[in-house]
């Protein structure tokens, strides 16, 4: 769990974060932050390099939305 508290301890105070989560059984980090105000680049940019990014993965929070007003109509 340290690896897990030096991810949270390097980007909680991230201007524009608005939420995370670091998953650490499937070894993810999932973050929301305002893109008016800053962006994936900068928030990862404080991670510590012995972690590893593989993969950065953008969701439309309005698509998502749209797609749960969906599904409580069915």
């Amino acid at each position: 769990m340290g690896c897990v508290n030096s991810i949270r301890t390097s980007i909680q105070d991230s201007e524009g974060l608005e939420n995370y989560i670091v998953d650490y059984e499937k070894d993810m980090l999932y973050i929301e932050f305002d893109i008016e105000k800053t962006d994936e680049k900068k928030i990862l940019s404080r991670i510590p390099e012995k972690f590893k990014v593989i993969e950065i993965v953008s969701i439309d929070k309005e698509k998502v939305e749209e797609e749960k007003v969906e599904e409580l109509k069915n």
